[in-house]
């Protein structure tokens, strides 16, 4: 964080408060942990689990990988518990590629400060995809809605319900052969 010599006020007290850097050590700081780059990342997945991750691509300094929904789970739970310590997911969007449906993951480690983004690509007929809740409780509601938008099925998500439309409501809305006609 830059310091630039301002003093803060506190509610609870009347004298300024100056910056002092000695107050907050380095180890507690977001992102204090040396970053992996992204091609170190790619070392390490690719001797892990080989052909499990069918493509790989750098992008703007973040490494991208593609792997299949059954190998999603065991792939997430090894980004979360290695040396990697991808431990929050940034967030989960649904894809229409035209073809196909993608769900996307970006995740990063808050220790490490580090990213990678993990891709999956499913059937448009049948988008099923291992749910990720259980390895990061902060997919939740990305799942969720990523479920009522995209019409992606989340197996093993403890809570499908809707998050955001009506539960009579038909369709998949942010699918590109969605119909936006009104109700007659």
């Amino acid at each position: 964080m830059k310091d630039h010599g301002q003093a803060h006020n506190s509610p609870m007290s009347s004298k300024p408060k100056e910056n002092n850097p000695k107050e907050h050590p380095k180890e507690c700081l977001v992102g204090s942990g040396k970053p992996l780059d992204p091609e170190a990342i790619k070392s390490i997945l690719l001797k892990r689990f080989g052909s499990v991750i069918e493509e790989t691509q750098v992008i703007n300094k973040e490494l991208v990988i593609w792997v299949s929904a059954a190998n999603l789970l065991e792939v997430g739970r090894f980004l979360k518990d290695s040396e990697l310590a991808f431990d929050h997911p940034r967030c989960l969007c649904g894809v229409d590629q035209g073809e196909y449906l993608e769900v996307v993951y970006h995740l990063c480690s808050i220790s490490r400060n580090h990213k990678i983004t993990v891709k999956v690509k499913l059937p448009r007929h049948m988008p099923k995809v291992p749910s990720l809740y259980s390895v990061y409780k902060g997919a939740d509601w990305h799942e969720r809605e990523a479920a009522e938008m995209f019409g992606i099925i989340f197996e093993g998500h403890p809570d499908p319900r809707h998050l955001l439309l009506l539960d009579d409501f038909q369709g998949y809305p942010l699918r590109k052969d969605f119909s936006w006609s009104a109700p007659e």
